[in-house]
């Protein structure tokens, strides 16, 4: 609500890294102590994701509804560090339905919540079961934390 974003999101399978890295797909990439600094999941947190500059990190795959419509999460990093998100939709057996390019984005020295990252319009692949996101640094190291998804397409 601070960032005037009413959307219902739902956090994403480990989303918060407090699990380790359970679930995730890692290559550079290492959960590391240090929570976002807003807390939007739990208080109490302590741990985030960090990106060395090449290092990637893909979610676990969530299942969504054929009208879903943006993700979110919160990130911070190094000066002119920067993070490419992409959405990868799979179908009922984890075959690769498509890829979307969810964009490039900045981050800061501080935490700060992403832009409002789009899902195709809001109409997914045909036949898409599941998405997972894959998060690529560069420029410098990244660091993110509460991965979200809006599965139900709300504004």
């Amino acid at each position: 609500m601070p960032w005037s974003d009413y959307a219902s999101y739902v956090f994403a399978p480990n989303g918060g890294f407090e699990s380790g890295a359970t679930g995730w797909n890692l290559s550079g990439a290492r959960v590391a102590p240090g929570n976002e600094s807003f807390y939007i999941h739990a208080s109490g947190e302590k741990y985030s994701l960090s990106l060395p500059a090449g290092a990637s990190a893909m979610s676990p795959p969530m299942c969504i509804s054929l009208f879903s419509g943006k993700m979110r999460f919160v990130s911070r990093g190094d000066s002119g560090a920067k993070v490419k998100v992409q959405i990868i939709y799979r179908g009922l057996l984890s075959s690769v339905l498509g890829i979307l390019d969810g964009g490039t984005y900045s981050v800061g020295s501080s935490w700060k919540p992403s832009p409002e990252i789009g899902m195709l319009g809001g109409t997914l692949p045909l036949l898409t079961s599941s998405v997972s996101f894959l998060f690529t640094s560069s420029g410098g190291a990244v660091a993110i934390d509460d991965v979200y998804l809006d599965p139900m397409k709300s504004s």
